[in-house]
């Protein structure tokens, strides 16, 4: 199957009041010609789904209200079951509503889609905020995920590294839901993410899926996704485990998900 950038739509989650951020993060769509855009509101309160509807006012554009917040896992569990049923689509970006993607970045993500049309892989915009990714893209090295970590650590991590064999991109186990982009075969045969995950970790238990399954996922260094807030992680020191101002539920989610995946 020939894919080209028209065959890609955009599903992004969002709640609370972050509406400037998907306003831009919308306008940054509309820019690169994206012909189907999902929303997934969590729990924003009638002044916000209002401003929201306003923004999204585009026949493009799908919007699903939750009265409630069902988290990461729930949102992109909604949105890709609406893009399954809903959406003549081939391709979905998986996008954060504070993710912009780097000028002609779907483009340039079909044409790799083409370069490789008969491999079992799963195509990802490279996060500029995570640093583990960047300093990977510098020494051209895979991002390995090994067996027996805990919440994602492995001694045996700092010895055990592999080379990537390409200039333009790296393999990763593990990655963001922010920038993945996944056919609707890969959907329907690797499943929805967990939405009883709720939050934290979610993403890298529905990416060991996708690997365990046969697929490689590849970071591409030529298309990024920049966060225009910056994640929660990069602005702490450490674990959310070990951080004196994490929220009881921050410390409660990324410490059950991280053991549920890692088992």
């Amino acid at each position: 199957m020939e894919v080209d950038k028209n065959n890609i739509c955009a599903l992004i989650v969002t709640y609370g009041t972050r509406l400037d951020l998907i306003d831009k993060v919308i306008q940054s769509l509309m820019m690169e010609d994206v012909k189907g855009i999902i929303v997934v509101s969590n729990g924003q309160d009638t002044v916000s789904r209002t401003s929201l509807l306003k923004i999204c006012n585009d026949e493009r554009i799908n919007v699903i209200l939750n009265d409630e917040n069902i988290g990461s896992a729930g949102g992109y569990c909604q949105g890709l079951k609406f893009f399954l049923e809903n959406r003549k689509e081939d391709f979905v970006i998986l996008l954060d509503d504070d993710n912009v993607i780097s000028r002609n970045g779907l483009m340039k993500i079909a044409d790799q889609y083409n370069e490789n049309k008969n491999s079992k892989i799963v195509i990802c915009a490279n996060r500029k905020d995570r640093n583990i990714q960047q300093c990977s893209l510098d020494k051209k090295e895979n991002i390995l995920y090994l067996n027996d970590s805990f919440l994602g650590y492995n001694f045996l991590s700092y010895f055990k590294k592999e080379k990537s064999d390409s200039e333009d991109y790296i393999y990763s186990d593990i990655v963001p839901y922010g920038g993945m982009v996944l056919d609707r075969a890969i959907i329907e045969d690797v499943g929805l993410p967990d939405k009883d995950l709720f939050l934290y970790s979610d993403d890298y238990e529905y990416s060991l899926r996708i690997r365990n399954k046969g697929y490689m996922i590849t970071i591409l260094k030529s298309v990024s996704v920049t966060d225009i807030d910056q994640s929660w992680h990069v602005n702490r020191n450490g674990s959310a485990i070990i951080d004196p101002e994490s929220s009881d539920m921050r410390v409660y989610y990324t410490g059950r998900n991280g053991v549920i995946t890692d088992i």
